[in-house]
């Protein structure tokens, strides 16, 4: 739902307005496909404060309405057949990255026609195959031109306004002790970009090296040795670039002292830290969400008693980092999301409340970048049968069958467009069950965001001097938006169950 306020009357019918003078964002949302909520029998009142005139430091960034490209899986004739630059450009996406997560690991930039996750050093590169949205003969790899290469992903983030945050493969040069050969290839890479015209300034070092299977980091010191080198010698082709590198698992956040390990080690070298954030890995349920008040990073390792919100987690490194002196050090989550069960995956109508109130809490929190994994992923193409295994839909922006339609994730995030680069404004609510958000933007308009997980209407009553209610819209877990009607110029009813 969306309210807006303004210096003037209220306007008489609620609508959405990417200019409103304030905006009060409420997603209703119907349990369905999940547990039924308790029967509530009697209205629950809400009461906001909002201090026009203390704003924060805290500029939203833009770069928080991030996403992940795959070279491979976001194929040029999906791009088209979706329109996907223009609605990318529409929502206000400000940052992408390239070229995908851990397809990271086996990507050659020089050879972009290579599918997925085949790394085309291996030996028997030729026989290997993975699950693929369009497959390619390794025969014509070489000509293969389906695929997103550097400079189309360039050209599509100079178009749409997005910043760039590209990835460099170290691991092959591991895998096949040939990692000068990798140092070489990021190095050239980097010079490309700088005279191409195509430059990009944000590069990530490789993806998850924490993890098992990629022993061949050889622990955190190896690792931030590795990481020194390649961000020192991937500055000396173009030292205005800032290098970001993951150290530990999202879970592992608090994990201060590796943080502080790594970066004293790398010396300056790394410039940013890339935390990987998914919630309830394989138990996101829509249940789950609606028993969590707040959403925290909860996980089957850490129950939602013993997790820290999303906000404090962030604010708490940040705080660690400052105290160590490593102010100048950025934060990205590179990438995120929830992660529901495979045979009874959330509905994207059901998803994007809950991705939403996530999102808030990055707003609200010193986050500097965030990307939400996937934008396509096991996708069909549109000329493909159907798939076998379930289109992922619960994750994306956009539907992964032809036409690709935008899904109720972008909807609700729609609402959050007019947010980005304003500034964060203190809201208390008194009871800290209702989530919310509020920005000034740099025109004097405020807008403002409630969640609410309650199961009946909620009576909202607004204090913000010198401002009044005016446009009132909202996002429902039926997909839709709806507009609500408001006579009154401090108090509106919020549906229940509603962001």
């Amino acid at each position: 739902m969306i309210h807006s306020l303004t210096r003037g009357r209220p306007s008489p019918s609620a609508r959405l307005c990417r200019s409103a003078a304030a905006v009060l964002l409420c997603a209703g949302a119907i349990a369905c496909d999940g547990a039924e909520p308790s029967k509530g029998t009697d209205a629950t009142q809400l009461r906001l404060t909002i201090a026009p005139s203390a704003p924060t430091e805290r500029v939203i960034p833009r770069a928080l309405m991030g996403f992940n490209c795959n070279y491979a899986f976001d194929t040029d004739e999906i791009w088209e057949t979706g329109k996907i630059p223009e609605r990318l450009q529409t929502l206000g996406v400000g940052a992408l990255r390239y070229p995908g997560g851990a397809i990271t690991t086996a990507f050659h930039w020089r050879h972009p026609g290579v599918n997925a996750g085949v790394d085309i050093w291996h030996p028997k590169a030729a026989e290997r195959r993975g699950w693929q949205t369009t497959y390619v003969k390794p025969e014509d790899w070489a000509t293969n031109k389906n695929f997103m290469d550097y400079d189309e992903f360039m050209a599509h983030c100079k178009a749409i306004g997005a910043e760039p945050i590209v990835g460099i493969n170290i691991r092959s040069g591991l895998h096949h002790n040939r990692l000068d050969d990798s140092l070489n290839e990021a190095v050239e890479w980097v010079r490309h970009a700088r005279e191409s015209g195509y430059k990009a300034r944000y590069w990530y070092l490789d993806n998850e090296p924490w993890k098992e299977q990629h022993k061949a980091f050889g622990g955190l010191q190896r690792w931030a040795q590795m990481a020194r080198r390649f961000a020192l010698a991937m500055k000396a082709e173009d030292s205005t670039i800032r290098v970001f590198a993951e150290v530990t698992d999202g879970g592992g956040i608090n994990r201060y002292g590796a943080y502080d390990t790594f970066l004293g080690i790398t010396d300056g070298a790394v410039d940013g830290l890339n935390i990987h954030i998914y919630w309830e890995w394989g138990q996101a349920t829509w249940a789950r969400w609606l028993s969590h008040k707040p959403v925290k990073m909860s996980s089957p390792w850490r129950p939602y008693d013993k997790a820290k919100t999303f906000t404090r987690s962030i604010a708490d490194l940040r705080t660690f980092l400052d105290n160590k002196g490593y102010d100048d050090v950025e934060l990205a989550a590179l990438e995120w999301n929830i992660t529901a069960p495979r045979k009874n995956p959330v509905p994207p109508r059901q998803s994007a409340l809950i991705l939403s109130e996530i999102w808030m809490q990055f707003a609200v929190s010193p986050l500097d970048q965030a990307c939400m994994w996937p934008m396509f992923y096991q996708t069909q193409p549109p000329s493909a049968s159907a798939h076998k295994r379930i289109p992922e839909d619960y994750r994306s922006i956009f539907s992964q069958t032809a036409p690709y339609k935008p899904s109720g994730i972008y909807r609700s995030f729609s609402l959050f467009t007019p947010a980005l680069g304003a500034t964060l404004l203190p809201v208390e609510d008194g009871s800290g069950e209702y989530p919310s958000m509020a920005a000034l933007t740099a025109d004097g308009k405020i807008l403002l965001y409630v969640l609410s997980k309650a199961d009946v209407p909620t009576s909202l009553a607004v204090s913000c001097p010198g401002y009044e209610i005016d446009q009132a819209d909202s996002y429902q877990s039926s997909g839709q938006m709806v507009s609500i009607t408001t006579s009154q110029a401090d108090s509106i009813v919020l549906p229940p169950l509603a962001l």
